[in-house]
């Protein structure tokens, strides 16, 4: 797979020229090996928008947001849309530099798809729980790491506070 993908990222960097190739790894696929990054994330941070080139889960949620939003008008069974959305989702996730925050969003949503799949309902707050123990059962070193630490108490901060004011 990784194979695949250096050919993938190779060809890109043939077919487009330097910077809308360095561009299109940073934005997308959160690959910031091209060697015009530097320059490109130089002008990013003078226009104040340098976090658009960090890897985060936001990313994962507007993308998955997008394509949701546009399969709505598809008159499809959900479980066809779900289908769909998880095979996006994957070849998205193939095709990215991962990160941790990435990872937890990716892992949540394709908890929600299967739900969907399935017609089954997965709380937001069972869904972190069960994705932060497989993490950490899977990979007990990300347990100390700071950004997993931040990741899924923000994360957790955040769905308790959206409980909290619903129920208010």
């Amino acid at each position: 797979m990784h194979t695949w993908r250096a050919q993938l990222y190779q060809q890109m960097q043939n077919t487009l020229d330097a910077i809308t190739d360095a561009h299109i790894s940073a934005l997308f696929w959160g690959n910031k090996t091209p060697s015009e990054y530097p320059n490109i994330r130089m002008h990013y941070v003078k226009w104040g928008l340098a976090h658009y080139l960090a890897r985060s889960g936001l990313h994962i949620s507007l993308l998955m947001g997008i394509w949701s939003t546009i399969l709505r008008f598809v008159p499809l069974p959900q479980w066809c849309r779900a289908l769909f959305l998880t095979g996006a989702l994957s070849v998205y996730s193939l095709l990215s530099w991962p990160s941790i925050s990435f990872n937890r969003a990716q892992l949540l949503w394709f908890l929600y798809l299967g739900g969907w799949i399935l017609q089954k309902t997965a709380t937001p707050l069972w869904g972190l729980a069960h994705i932060a123990l497989c993490i950490v059962l899977t990979n007990p070193w990300q347990a100390g790491c700071l950004d997993f630490q931040l990741s899924f108490f923000l994360t957790f901060i955040l769905m308790l506070y959206g409980y909290q004011k619903r129920t208010g």
